[in-house]
Parts: C-alpha cells; structure tokens; sequence
C-alpha cells in the first residue's frame, strides 16, 4: 500500500506538471516558426492532451499560451484564439470522459431547484458585499500609527530612489544591501 508522503505531491499533480510545462515549451517552439512548425505544434496538443488526462484542473493552462499570444506577441485575438480550438477540444474531451466515468448519484436536475439556488446565492452575495463584521472607530492612536507608517515608507523609497543608481547596476541585491546614509 502506498502512502502520500507530507510535503510531497501526489501522482496525478506530477504527471500533469510532466506533461503540461513540456506542452508549453513546445506550443513556444512551435511560434518561433520553421518548417517543424506544424510538427511543434501537434506535439504541443498531445502533451497538453495527456497533462489534461493526468489532471482535469490542467485543461485551463491554454489560457497560458492565449496570454502569451496576446501581450508577448502581440497577436490579433482572433489568430490567437483558433490555435487555441484544438487545445479547449482536448480538455472537453477528457472532461466528457471523465464525466462520463462518474458513478451515477441517483439525483436528477431539477430547474426549479437550480434556480432558487441561483436566487439564493445572488441574495447572500449581495448582502455580504455591505455586511461588516468589525469596523474599529477611527482614533488619534489608530490615525498616529498610519501616519508613522506612511512616513517610514516613503522614507524607504526616497532612498531607494536616491540610490537607483545602485540598483540599476547592482540589480535586485541593490534592495537588500544596508543604505549607508
């Protein structure tokens, strides 16, 4: 018998990582173009086919390569939404296979219920949008501690900003170096 270790990821997490980062790397090949373009891209579906497979929560990664398509390329939506088709038809189709290997629950859909539902949650929803559970009473003690905090904080980023000569060669280690004054 086998036991999940703490700390460790289960199976399914680890066979759609396998499966779905590989997918990504091959969908970037397959934008760079060349005559393996349409090869690059076949493989990026069949892995993205298995990560889907592995774990159902994978089947919105595409939305990765649509990201990607749009503010790193700047591609039209339109282009970048038909390479996408095969993508969303895989996870459907694993998402149909897996509905359909579901025991039944006995339970039919009933529209009434799912409307009252609907209703319901709107109704709760709306109300926690204005509920508060605490709201403390403005005070000189509570108004004193902002305005300590909103002065050390500028206080920071005007060093910061005095040193961004630092930064800028130095990079990020720049940040976390003391600031001699």
């Amino acid at each position: 018998m086998w036991k999940r270790l703490p700390g460790f990821p289960a199976a399914k997490d680890l066979v759609a990582t396998a499966f779905a980062l590989p997918s990504l790397l091959v969908y970037l090949r397959y934008r760079q173009g060349g005559a393996m373009a349409k090869r690059w891209y076949v493989v990026s579906v069949l892995l993205f086919l298995l990560a889907v497979a592995g774990k159902l929560s994978v089947a919105t990664f595409f939305v990765v390569f649509l990201a990607h398509d749009l503010f790193v390329e700047k591609r039209p939506l339109a282009r970048a939404l038909m390479d996408k088709v095969p993508f969303l038809l895989a996870a459907g189709l694993i998402a149909l296979i897996v509905a359909s290997a579901q025991p039944p629950t006995g339970r039919h859909s009933d529209a009434y219920a799912a409307l009252c539902g609907a209703c319901a949650k709107s109704l709760v929803t709306h109300r926690i949008r204005s509920y508060v559970i605490y709201r403390a009473a403005p005070g000189p003690a509570g108004m004193g501690l902002q305005l300590i905090a909103i002065a050390s904080l500028l206080a920071v980023f005007r060093r910061a900003a005095a040193h961004s000569s630092t930064l800028a060669h130095g990079g990020s280690v720049g940040l976390l170096a003391p600031i001699s004054p």
